[in-house]
């Protein structure tokens, strides 16, 4: 109410995923969603802002994941409260406004606090004397690596911040004073040289961690002491002691190894369900490892405690129970939270088992060996933890107890190196590739209107241009309004087109980008060699590429129709986890745990095609955000929605929040046509599809193939497929009269050939064959060979050998006195080799290519 009074903007909570920043894994503080605005590339409509923003470290520069659980104050999730100014108040203000928050809003004694300040920056130690009262005593100068703050390392924003601290009841983690709030002054920007110039505009920007200003207001010695997460960690304690059958004992403090499983496993089912929730998945790069990894940190912590058995899922009622009122998302997404929690759950859980075995025999071998150091090494540590998943401080708690210890430095070699390269492939949130100045057109009092909706050609000014000299100034960018051109956004890829200069010339519009809400931008080039001849201030007639906009509008209502369709006929727990729309086909993405069934696909289809065919009106409206999904308007969970929202509906079909260009009735979508489903990660699936006119070219291509089959055929294209069938029965026929064929030439072929021996073997009642073919002959011929020798003589064994194998073959009904296995360990005895059978069939592979003579001689023996 404070912040409010004073007439700061409550602005709701961003993303995990940072909307539009290609430098952060994730959003790590309150004011990463404002970065843009401190950068002086955005404008809101509100100089002061407050916040409660989820947060997480877990990747990247700011990674707590390790120190989780053994301290009282790290998490991976966290919730930062801030208050911001933006070229309105400053150090003054931000100093009071601190302080009575504290002192009176909720009531923290004064003689309880102190601060601290940059040692240069006296103004804000006057400020603290002066508003506040404290004396020298209570404020502590730090260097600037304490009390200096910057937007990363390079040029940028900075200035100095003053630090509040906490006297504790007790001392925790070392400290008795707690860090409870940080206020960062930005009255500077840091040239390429270094060199500090004065902002003529200075921002603040400050930042309070929930957990530890709840544990401080509640008296408790540690943030899991809380009274959120502290209910979640009791829920936990309960799960972990019924599973693990005995007593898993917590007190609030607790530094225990249980203790510091049980704070993980709380922590980390905050992180892996957000994470879900904001559409991460676990994968192996990027965004979806840290997830990942947080996860299979938690189930290793389980195990730990004793729990065999996929547990996380059941913590989730908990955790919505205690955090699912703040963060609605939380509960709408809850049911594809469960699914893909458990899927990687269930995966770890097999993939844990095999690399305990993997540790266990690459210990066992070690301590064989005298010679062996007591050290698993980097190799066998990275193996568990790139391709199993296994944290190196799990294989590191496992050799301790078998008095060995981890090449931590050569894992650390392999890291490093598998970091190179993920650094090379990521690419992060945002697009880097547009130049800074066409970036810059955001702040320079320019707006595009866009009228697209309603019109797909438009008389336009233009506002800004810029040439790219690597294309010879033949490409570049152009901003104009008013402009019918739809930028790229919510997976619609952006319109294309062309702009008539009034002198008859063309650019053509090759792609639309979006560089926020109200500015958009078209990327251009000169039609044959010419320059890109346009100026800010031109009039030109923009005109959208009618055929792809018609195409993409009615692939976009597709999209809508076919994710209601999933949900009617695969259940609620559906949703959309990404899509593509362009003029050529579509691409859903959605939660599911298993294949569809071809007879549930053609369902689906059928309903998309009902509504279709019925030409049923669809109609778009703005809406408070709140009212819409209140009336059951289903949001797209990675997209970021004002206060005021545009509502898409088809009839009782279909209603959802969406940006895109739509058809103007679901006639434009028919005919609509599925023609792919796969899966694409864990829990999500893909289907691939065509509607309306990229439906009737589908048609049409698979149309002109059939005719072609046919006419190949001589049939008319409704017989192909019987002719097929026909077909296929004649080539089985074939193929077994051929195999009959060749099975009675190889049966007259060994008529004629000539045992080099023959007898008992080994005094045995049954005469066996040696055969010996110079040569190298095919498994499978030298094989047939034998047996069919079998089947003319089955009372004989047969033992048939060429330069690089020997096949020994009997049949057990007639010549039970003999063993092919036996046999063929005899023969490789003699001859060195490799290979084994049954009593029926042994085959092996020679180290060295005997003669007829040798076999002669080695055999003899043998022979009776």
């Amino acid at each position: 109410t404070l912040f409010r009074s004073n007439g700061h903007t409550h602005v709701p909570s961003s993303s995990l995923i940072p909307d539009k920043d290609p430098s952060l894994l994730f959003t790590n503080s309150g004011m990463v969603q404002f970065k843009n605005v401190f950068l002086g590339t955005e404008k809101l409509p509100f100089t002061r802002a407050t916040t409660a923003q989820k947060c997480l470290r877990a990747g990247g520069k700011h990674n707590d994941l390790d120190n989780v659980g053994h301290t009282a104050r790290h998490h991976t999730f966290f919730e930062m409260l801030g208050n911001f100014s933006f070229g309105d108040y400053f150090k003054e203000e931000a100093i009071d406004f601190a302080w009575k928050y504290l002192t009176q809003e909720i009531g923290i004694p004064r003689d309880r606090l102190r601060v601290s300040v940059f040692e240069e920056d006296e103004e804000t130690a006057m400020l603290w004397r002066k508003i506040v009262g404290l004396t020298d005593r209570d404020i502590i100068r730090c260097g600037a690596a304490d009390n200096f703050w910057s937007m990363g390392d390079g040029p940028g924003p900075c200035g100095p911040c003053t630090e509040i601290f906490y006297r504790q009841d007790q001392e925790m983690d070392g400290e008795r004073w707690l860090e409870i709030w940080n206020l960062v002054f930005m009255q500077y920007q840091r040239g390429q040289d270094g060199s500090l110039q004065a902002l003529s505009k200075p921002c603040v920007d400050t930042g309070m961690g929930l957990e530890r200003m709840a544990a401080v207001l509640q008296g408790v010695p540690s943030n899991y002491d809380n009274d959120i997460m502290a209910s979640i960690l009791r829920e936990t304690q309960k799960l972990v002691s019924e599973r693990s059958k005995r007593s898993v004992a917590y007190s609030p403090g607790d530094t225990t190894q249980d203790a510091t499983a049980l704070k993980v496993i709380s922590d980390h089912i905050r992180s892996a369900a957000f994470l879900l929730a904001d559409g991460v998945l676990p994968q192996n790069v990027g965004r979806g490892y840290v997830l990942r990894r947080i996860i299979r940190r938690a189930i290793r912590y389980g195990r730990l405690l004793g729990v065999e058995q996929p547990f996380l899922t059941d913590l989730l009622p908990a955790l919505e129970r205690a955090m699912g009122q703040a963060y609605p998302e939380l509960i709408q997404r809850m049911p594809v939270i469960k699914t893909l929690l458990l899927s990687e759950e269930v995966s770890f859980q097999k993939t844990l088992d095999v690399g305990l075995l993997i540790l266990d025999n690459a210990i066992k071998s070690h301590a064989k060996s005298a010679s062996s150091s007591r050290m698993v090494p980097a190799d066998t540590a990275f193996l568990l933890y790139d391709t199993h998943g296994f944290p190196l401080d799990l294989t590191a708690v496992i050799a301790k107890e078998q008095g060995m210890t981890v090449d931590v430095d050569g894992f650390n070699r392999l890291m490093e190196a598998q970091k190179k390269l993920a650094r090379a492939n990521w690419r992060g949130s945002g697009d880097l590739s547009l130049p800074n100045q066409v970036k810059s057109w955001k702040t320079a009092d320019l707006e595009t209107v866009f009228t697209g909706y309603s019109t797909l050609q438009e008389t336009s000014k233009v506002l800004a241009v810029h040439s790219d000299e690597k294309a010879n100034s033949q490409r570049g960018y152009v901003m104009l309004t008013p402009c019918p051109f739809y930028a790229q956004g919510g997976g619609q890829v952006g319109d294309i087109g062309a702009l008539t200069l009034s002198d008859g010339r063309e650019l053509l519009v090759i792609d639309t980008i979006k560089l926020d809400e109200t500015h958009s931008v078209l990327q251009v080039e000169a039609v044959h060699s010419d320059a890109i001849m346009i100026e800010p201030g031109m009039s030109v007639t923009a005109k959208v590429d009618v055929n792809g906009r018609y195409r993409t509008r009615a692939n976009h209502t597709a999209t809508h129709l076919l994710h209601a369709a999933l949900r009617n006929v695969l259940g609620t727990s559906v949703s959309q986890a990404g899509s593509l729309v362009t003029p050529d086909r579509l691409r859903f993405d959605f939660t599911h745990g298993a294949a569809v069934p071809e007879s549930t696909l053609e369902s689906i289809e059928q309903i998309v095609n009902d509504v279709a065919s019925r030409r049923v009106p669809v109609s778009a409206s703005i809406r408070k955000k709140e009212e819409a999904v209140a009336d059951g308007a289903m949001a797209m969970f990675a997209e970021k929605y004002g206060d005021l929202v545009r509502v898409v509906s088809v009839a009782n079909q279909s209603i959802e929040l969406c940006g895109g260009t739509h058809a103007e009735t679901t006639g434009e979508v028919y005919p609509f046509k599925i023609i792919a489903e796969s899966s694409i990660a864990t829990g999500i699936r893909r289907i691939e599809a065509v509607s309306g006119l990229c439906a009737v070219d589908w048609y049409e291509d698979h149309w002109r193939t059939l005719k072609t089959v046919a006419s190949s055929l001589q049939v008319a294209p409704e017989a192909v497929p019987s002719r097929v069938m026909k077909m296929e029965e004649r080539i089985k026929g074939l193929e077994s009269e051929l195999q009959t064929v060749q099975q009675q030439l190889i049966v007259e072929s060994v008529r004629k050939l000539v045992p080099c021996l023959t007898g008992s073997w080994k005094s045995s009642q049954n005469r066996v064959d040696i055969i010996f073919i110079s040569g190298k002959s095919e498994t499978g011929s030298l094989r047939q060979r034998a047996e069919a020798l079998v089947s003319l003589y089955p009372s004989r064994g047969c033992v048939v050998i060429d330069q690089t194998q020997v096949i020994c073959v009997i049949d057990p009904e007639h010549a039970k006195g003999l063993h092919a296995g036996e046999m063929l360990k005899d023969v490789l005895a003699l001859f060195g080799g490799k290979g084994g059978g049954s009593v029926r069939l042994a085959q092996g592979q020679l180290k060295t290519a005997p003669s007829v003579e040798q076999v002669q001689l080695q055999l003899k023996p043998f022979l009776t």
